[in-house]
Order: C-alpha cells, then sequence, then structure tokens
C-alpha cells in the first residue's frame, strides 16, 4: 500500500480498522510504500529537513498502526 491510498486513514483507530478489514478479507499488510512522497526534502532548508522528518516519523507511526508483516 502507499500513503496515497490509505487517505482516510487518518488516525490510529482508522489504521487498524482498514488492518483488520483487510486480515478478514485474508489480505495482510505487507509494507507501507512512502518512496518518492511530496514531503522528502531531506537536502534543503532546516525547515525542509525537519517537515521530512515529521512526516517520516508519521509515515511509521502509520506503518506501525497498520500492523504490518516487515517493518
Amino acid at each position: 500500500m502507499s500513503r496515497s491510498h490509505l487517505i482516510l486513514c487518518k488516525t490510529d483507530e482508522l489504521c487498524q480498522a482498514f488492518s483488520n478489514h483487510s486480515k478478514d478479507l485474508g489480505i495482510s499488510m505487507g509494507c507501507l510504500n512512502a518512496v518518492g512522497e511530496f514531503f522528502f526534502e531531506a537536502f534543503g532548508t532546516d525547515q525542509q529537513k525537519q517537515k521530512s522528518l515529521q512526516a517520516i516519523k508519521d509515515d511509521m507511526d502509520m506503518a506501525l498502526a497498520l500492523r504490518p508483516t516487515t517493518l
């Protein structure tokens, strides 16, 4: 899955509900794809770096809420 596919999963509870529904359908979360996301500006200004780091943290939190098989 890509973060853009999960735009409605705005809270841990919604992520977990999605994960539970997927599991009920026999689908497990393999990974959360965050490659090429719009926020990644790690080589710009300090503000851009901080924004990138926060977005990466948010992605990690989302991935954990989705309970992937690999992190």
